[in-house]
């Protein structure tokens, strides 16, 4: 058998020369040592085989004249043949378990495919070819074998964890079918929670009612009693039934209105005698009264640029000298002072964009009383976007409103683009932009903006429609260039409200469709109307109930007399005319406290609100109870009523804060009246006063003033006297 030369240094140890190696080329030496010889050979034959290498280092040698050197390799030759020949006989032949046995020593290894690939080698080195052959088929089966195994233990693992991931989702769609079921379980359990308390509430109310006193039965009773129908007398002999009834809210009720009026009679009685005496004293038929327009631009002649504080002391001081006293001194006494406002007027004007001059310019144009738009005039809009309001878009009155209440910053505060299109042009106003070089924009917060006129008075503007946006409406918007728009609001029932706005936002015109398509107008300010002379109104605020849905007095009968405040009272009712005759403009009884004042009001003492909060809590909303009924019969005798929510501050923070604020209690006491009691939102109209009308004259923190107001301003309205 031959052995290959598996080491060049096994050749040089059998070929035991003792020539010393030297360092010249090969072809350059004229002797070979050992190392040369084998290289040489190696390299000339291609081959490791010892004998082969061999045979060829002896002919080398003998090439060379080196004739012991051949001899010496030649012995070794012959000897390691030799040796072989007798290794062969006396060993046993190679079989697979020697090979196995050699292989494992040699490799120090147990690994299946390493050893058998050695046992191969040694099998075929053994002249066993066939059986080398046999062990490396096995060894290859057996690598196939293994990767179709690793293969399908892949993917049996995939089917495993597919297998895992269906029943994990199984579960929890299991877990969530089940939850949904529990929900669904405890959703039905509380709504029949609900609708058993609902129904044990309305017993207990049908009982309590039927027990309870009513307004009309205690009337009749003090009437028969005191054989009179003094509104004074009998309202103080009501208020007693009621209190001996248990009912003491109404008879609080009774005796505020009652205390209300007789102030307000005393003060009727003193202007009467000041109009009797100045009657006696021959009137200047050239002498007209002096308007708060005329004031304002006389002491802007006079004093030129002052702050607004002087300007409206002058103000002031003008109409007292020309006899409107009472004027004088409201207008002294409401004179909130705005830091925030001080402020973004000593920042000068922004440069504005394209976008918020145009819109500053139709805003300027709406704040000076152009009605007349192009939405009111029927033309063509150049935008309709139509929208159904999700519940998630609408705010609940028990919700906070989640914007500022003012922001100043000149770059609007980080408006988002969802608040900026909330408010339509009013969202690009900028902080600090002149509107008609009279108004300056001192807050905008996304919902609301506040402006300052040029005589230091606040005003705030938003969307008169906001409250009209109920879950489930389908609006439909008319966008026109001058910035007016026209929407239709369509309700699940069928019925239809449609508004026209100017680009400030402000209602123009609101028409109720009923679905059977009767029509009824409940706001107009679209028309020309005649300017308001203050000093020709009455002089004190009438905050008695008398002759209204809201006068706990109501069913107590007045006669005709000469008694001026109750004659304003009952032309409320339609029982007399009119004080004044001329009816008036929305903006108008908004804007102007000395016409609103005759209108009927509610103060709403049973709802106030946490300082710097606009929510009302559940628990408070059911102290409206009473004036919803009131609000709710009145709207049943006539759709057309209006009534105006008027939204109250405390003193303390800034005049323009408060004004946002007390704007957003008014919404929110809305909100109240329809999700509770179901008042219409389109009978309402909000409006917020700040801390102008204070309840408790304190300029601390005072919950009483924290409050709301409603007033029944039908009979003020051109609506009214159109219908």
């Amino acid at each position: 058998m031959r052995r290959p030369v598996s080491h060049l240094a096994a050749i040089c140890a059998s070929l035991a020369l003792a020539v010393p190696p030297v360092t010249l080329p090969l072809h350059a030496q004229e002797r070979l040592n050992r190392e040369q010889a084998i290289q040489l050979c190696v390299e000339k034959t291609g081959s490791r085989d010892r004998q082969t290498v061999g045979a060829c280092v002896v002919e080398e040698f003998e090439a060379r004249g080196q004739q012991g050197a051949a001899d010496e390799a030649r012995r070794i030759l012959e000897q390691e043949a030799a040796d072989a020949a007798a290794a062969e006989e006396a060993a046993p032949p190679m079989d697979r378990d020697r090979a196995i046995q050699i292989c494992r020593e040699r490799l120090e290894s147990d690994d299946r495919q390493t050893v058998g690939a050695c046992v191969a080698d040694e099998l075929e080195a053994a002249g066993q070819v066939e059986q080398a052959q046999r062990v490396r088929e096995v060894l290859a089966e057996e690598r196939r074998q293994a990767a179709r195994a690793a293969q399908e233990a892949r993917e049996a693992e995939e089917r495993r964890q597919a297998e895992e991931a269906r029943a994990a989702e199984d579960r929890r769609q299991a877990e969530q079918r089940a939850a949904e079921e529990a929900r669904a379980a405890e959703e039905r359990r509380q709504a029949e929670q609900r609708a058993a308390e609902a129904e044990a509430e309305a017993a207990r109310r049908a009982a309590e009612e039927a027990s309870r006193l009513t307004r009309d039965e205690a009337i009749r009773i003090c009437v028969d009693r005191l054989n009179t129908r003094d509104r004074q007398i009998v309202g103080a002999c009501v208020a007693d039934e009621f209190e001996a009834a248990g009912q003491t809210r109404q008879a609080e009720r009774v005796r505020t209105v009652l205390a209300e009026e007789a102030a307000a009679a005393e003060a009727a009685a003193a202007r009467a005698a000041q109009a009797q005496a100045e009657a006696e004293t021959p009137p200047d038929p050239d002498r007209m009264p002096l308007t708060r327009e005329a004031a304002l631009e006389a002491c802007r002649a006079e004093l030129g640029q002052v702050r607004r504080t002087t300007l409206r002391a002058c103000i002031a001081d003008k109409l007292e000298e020309d006899g409107q006293i009472a004027v004088a001194e409201r207008i002294r006494a409401n004179l909130p002072e705005s830091r925030i406002a001080d402020e973004v007027a000593q920042r000068g004007e922004p440069e504005l964009t394209e976008a918020e001059r145009q819109a500053a310019e139709r805003a300027a144009g709406a704040l000076d009383g152009q009605a007349a738009t192009a939405a009111a005039a029927g033309g063509a809009s150049t935008e309709v976007v139509e929208e159904t309001v999700a519940l998630g878009e609408v705010r609940s009155s028990a919700d906070d409103f989640d914007t500022t209440a003012v922001v100043t910053d000149d770059d609007d505060g980080g408006l988002s683009r969802s608040q900026k299109l909330a408010l339509g042009a009013l969202g690009a106003l900028a902080v600090g932009t002149l509107l008609s070089n009279r108004n300056r924009v001192v807050s905008n917060s996304g919902d609301r903006v506040v402006v300052q006129r040029d005589d230091g008075d606040l005003q705030v503007l938003k969307d008169d429609d906001a409250l009209l946006r109920q879950p489930g409406s389908n609006v439909r918007t008319e966008n026109f260039e001058d910035g007016s728009t026209r929407t239709t609001f369509t309700r699940e029932d069928g019925s239809k409200v449609v508004t026209i706005r100017d680009a400030s936002l402000r209602v123009l015109r609101r028409t109720l469709i009923e679905p059977n398509g009767e029509e009824f107008v409940l706001i107009d300010d679209t028309r020309e109307v005649a300017p308001v002379d203050v000093s020709q109104l009455p002089d004190q605020p009438v905050v008695a109930r008398a002759g209204s849905a809201l006068d706990p007095l109501a069913g107590l009968g007045v006669a005709p007399s000469d008694d001026p405040l109750r004659d304003a009272l009952m032309r409320e009712a339609g029982l007399t005319s009119p004080a004044v005759d001329r009816r008036f403009s929305l903006a108008q009884v908004r804007n102007i406290p000395e016409v609103r004042a005759l209108a009927p009001a509610f103060e709403v003492a049973d709802v106030t609100f946490a300082s710097g909060s606009a929510a009302i809590a559940p628990e408070q909303a059911r102290n409206l109870t009473d004036l919803a009924r009131l609000v709710l019969e009145a709207i049943r005798e006539n759709p057309r009523e209006v009534f105006l929510i008027e939204g109250h501050t405390d003193a303390v923070g800034d005049a323009a804060y408060n004004l946002a604020l007390s704007d957003r209690r008014a919404e929110s006491l809305a909100l109240a009246l329809n999700e509770y009691f179901g008042v219409p939102v389109e009978n309402m109209v909000v409006q917020g006063y700040g801390e102008q009308f204070l309840k408790v004259q304190t300029l601390g923190d005072e919950r009483a003033n924290r409050r709301a107001t409603v007033r029944q301003i039908t009979g003020l309205l051109r609506t009214a006297a159109a219908n």
